[in-house]
């Protein structure tokens, strides 16, 4: 699912633990995406592409 929705496998982080870093935090896009209701990875990054607050509103941080 990374791959697909985030491309993973075109990422040009390859050293250190810094692929490790960046599959931590799609996978937490993901699962947040998830918690917030959204039936698929598309439609939450559509929404959450739409206005830079979206994102944060699912972590209840106010901007």
């Amino acid at each position: 699912m990374r791959d697909v929705s985030y491309g993973e496998d075109a990422g040009t982080i390859r050293t250190g633990t810094g692929p490790a870093v960046m599959a931590a935090l799609r996978s937490f896009a993901i699962g947040a995406l998830h918690l917030a209701g959204f039936p698929n990875i598309a439609a939450g990054q559509r929404w959450s592409h739409s206005d830079y607050a979206n994102p944060l509103s699912i972590l209840d941080l106010k901007m």
